[in-house]
């Protein structure tokens, strides 16, 4: 596979995993916090 392949793919999957680390240490926080954050957008 050609390295500009390579590092698209791992771009990638590493953007996936730090989405999915992200949404999940919020939500252990909130557990945590007893708090809920709003989904609303406030623009």
């Amino acid at each position: 596979m050609p390295l500009a392949m390579r590092y698209m793919f791992v771009g990638l999957v590493m953007n996936f995993v730090s989405g999915w680390a992200t949404d999940f240490t919020t939500k252990f926080v909130m557990k945590q916090q007893g708090i809920e954050l709003s989904n609303e957008l406030k623009i």
